[in-house]
């Protein structure tokens, strides 16, 4: 048995939360990939750990697993599928190896499912950029402008 009555727990770090963050966009990175087998052993998962860059949420991590080798093929159809978006959303569509996803920025669409955080999209920054550039856009066109001044005419008769 240890004495743990000497130690003064108060200064001991915080393991951080785990409880899901709010579905939605997050500017993120891919920072370790590795494959496992599945719960079942027939088949292989892409393990993907990714950490929130900005906002409120920012240094927490979401864990995403693909099935990349299946005996469903609907599942492997699915990760292979989510894979090839990760592949895009960081420029690197005929990437060979995972680690070459690695330290690329990316913005990930975030759900909850079953009290967990869940990876339903993956986009690259430039076309969120491109869609935020959209939307002020629309919304300068829809918001009416106040009127030009009217110049008097100097040709105009009198």
């Amino acid at each position: 048995m240890a004495d743990l009555s000497h130690l003064d727990m108060s200064k001991a770090a915080s393991a951080g939360s785990f409880t899901p963050i709010p579905a939605g966009d997050y500017k993120a990175m891919l920072v370790h990939s590795e494959v496992k087998p599945t719960k079942d052993g027939t088949g292989q998962r892409l393990a993907l750990r990714f950490i929130i860059m900005e906002g409120q949420y920012q240094n927490r991590l979401i864990f995403e697993g693909l099935n990349i080798v299946n005996k469903n093929t609907t599942a492997q159809g699915i990760a292979l599928r989510q894979l090839q978006d990760l592949k895009d959303a960081v420029g690197l569509s005929n990437a060979s190896q995972s680690e070459e996803l690695h330290n690329r920025p990316l913005t990930i669409k975030v759900a909850i499912k079953d009290d967990q955080n869940v990876i339903k999209a993956y986009k690259s920054r430039s076309v969120s950029n491109a869609q935020q550039q959209t939307n002020m856009m629309q919304e300068a066109f829809e918001t009416p402008a106040a009127a030009p001044a009217v110049k008097a005419n100097p040709f105009a008769k009198q």
